[in-house]
């Protein structure tokens, strides 16, 4: 059975000014804001670095299928592109195998590219983006922790991109 989504319970700033908490504000007349993750344009990012450190915990019992993180993301532009390097490690926090994140080695997991002129785009829409979830194993109980930076030899996007990032299965 699918399961998720599992939003982070921990969500920090790592990179003060290429990364920052943000309210998305869309150029509608509804309802449209969103409490966000920002990361600044392609013209303002300081070189690769980790931008957000996100904590994820996960359940009792895992939904079956594939674990994926799971990326919509918003900017107000319509071409360039959104680079992002995924690091995580699943670390457990029980009596029995204690584990400090401090001595866990993040994984590479794929870089991922959103191409904001792909497709049928119009600004200020949600881009899905699913990244599978293959470089540790996710572990019932345990905590994700996870580093979102920037790739900035593919992040080009000429205004600040918003973020929301969960686990979800499929």
């Amino acid at each position: 059975m699918a399961g998720g989504p599992i939003y982070p319970s921990s969500a920090f700033v790592v990179t003060a000014g290429d990364a920052f908490p943000m309210i998305y504000v869309g150029g509608g007349s509804t309802q449209d804001s969103t409490e966000m993750l920002g990361v600044a344009d392609g013209t303002e990012v300081a070189g690769d670095g980790i931008l957000w450190h996100l904590v994820f915990q996960m359940p009792p019992a895992l939904p079956t299928g594939t674990g994926k993180l799971r990326i919509l993301a918003r900017v107000n532009a319509s071409t360039g592109v959104t680079g992002l390097n995924i690091q995580w490690v699943s670390v457990d926090p029980g009596v029995v195998a204690e584990e400090s994140p401090d001595d866990a080695t993040m994984n590479d997991e794929l870089s991922v590219d959103i191409d904001w002129a792909v497709g049928s785009y119009v600004a200020d829409e949600y881009r899905e983006t699913l990244l599978t979830l293959n470089a540790d194993t996710l572990k019932a109980k345990e905590m994700v922790h996870m580093n979102v930076e920037v790739d900035d030899s593919a992040h080009t996007v000429a205004s600040s991109t918003g973020l929301l990032l969960s686990i979800i299965w499929e």
